[in-house]
């Protein structure tokens, strides 16, 4: 009892891949789950460290005793329910792995049991390099018990559409069907590492029999070629992509310019002039100045445009209008033709 209390109020779980896997034998949750818990004799917090079989047999322990005595039932049950929680977690993170979802490669969770904690949760992507963290807040109702199964359900929905995409480029490239799913991770990490086409001779040696399915007879040229071009085609697709983000950020920086302006109570028409003048659509402090500075001959532009177009209106005829029409005997040729 005393150790779910101390878990209930101390426990850090967490959740990854702690080692990377080389072989090709299935994650179990035991791989993939540690809890960390204070120890009152070390100096170190978290220093004792629980495996999911450890677990496991304290909550056989946990359910037998709880069913004989009252008092401590309530720390007995919050202890369960975090921990079916964390197996969940598990479970669809080893399926998403499973799958070859790069997305969840460097994939970490870190869960504080603590209800008096104000951050409990803590997700973080990417490497040493570029790790991005999310972080969870516990409030009036929600804690560690109820977001761990929203996070689960998200991973659950994100392993679907994973699952979907998978059969979808199947369908559109045959040749992957010509492999099992553990394959195709297998393929995916190994080619991963020379994908400029350089250091292929790093590669395993099983790697070039199981392309040969596709390929016959491929070598090493043969793979180091088509990185090669795979590599070239991956740059024009990212260039490609960054003009169109670089279209698209204009687009809304003109669209927030536009916005800005009209909402300082000046025409859109003034507010075009001065992006067409030279005003950066992202500075809207010198688009401010520059109507300012220009609003009066703008508009006065404007209104001398309108009295020319009325003018040119008023001093069309019904006979200019007439004398553009085709003669009557060639109105009746082309009436006859039709």
């Amino acid at each position: 009892m005393e150790l779910a209390k101390a878990i209930n109020t101390a426990g850090l779980y967490v959740i990854g891949a702690f080692e990377e896997s080389t072989s090709n034998t299935k994650r179990i949750v035991e791989d993939v789950l540690q809890l960390h818990i204070k120890d009152e004799s070390l100096d170190e917090r978290f220093r004792r460290r629980y495996s999911y079989k450890e677990l496991q047999e304290l909550e056989s322990k946990l359910m037998l005793i709880a069913g004989k005595a009252e008092k401590g039932k309530k720390d007995v049950d919050r202890f369960t329910m975090v921990l079916d929680s964390v197996v969940r977690l598990c479970n669809v993170y080893i399926k998403l792995l499973e799958s070859g979802c790069v997305l969840f490669t460097s994939w970490q969770a870190r869960f504080l049991c603590d209800p008096k904690r104000p951050v409990c949760a803590f997700i973080e992507f990417g490497t040493e390099d570029n790790i991005k963290q999310l972080k969870g807040r516990r409030n009036d109702t929600d804690d560690v018990i109820t977001i761990m199964p929203e996070i689960a359900k998200f991973m659950e929905t994100s392993l679907d559409n994973w699952l979907q995409y998978l059969d979808e480029k199947r369908y559109e490239y045959q040749h992957l069907n010509y492999y099992t799913t553990d394959q195709l991770v297998i393929l995916q990490r190994e080619l991963a590492q020379c994908i400029d086409g350089n250091d292929v001779d790093k590669i395993p040696p099983f790697i070039i029999p199981m392309l040969s399915v596709v390929k016959s007879d491929c070598d090493i040229g043969d793979l180091t070629d088509a990185l090669q071009k795979a590599n070239i085609e991956l740059q024009t697709l990212n260039r490609n992509d960054e003009e169109i983000c670089s279209d698209d950020r204009e687009r809304d920086a003109i669209a927030n310019f536009l916005s800005e302006m009209t909402e300082a109570g000046y025409t859109e028409t003034v507010a075009r002039a001065a992006l067409k003048n030279g005003v950066p659509p992202t500075d809207i402090t010198n688009g401010h100045i520059w109507c300012i500075e220009n609003e009066e001959k703008i508009l006065a532009a404007e209104q001398e445009n309108l009295k020319t177009l009325g003018a040119m209106k008023k001093t069309i005829t019904s006979e200019d209008i007439l004398s553009t029409l085709p003669s009557s005997r060639y109105f009746d040729l082309f009436s006859k033709k039709l």
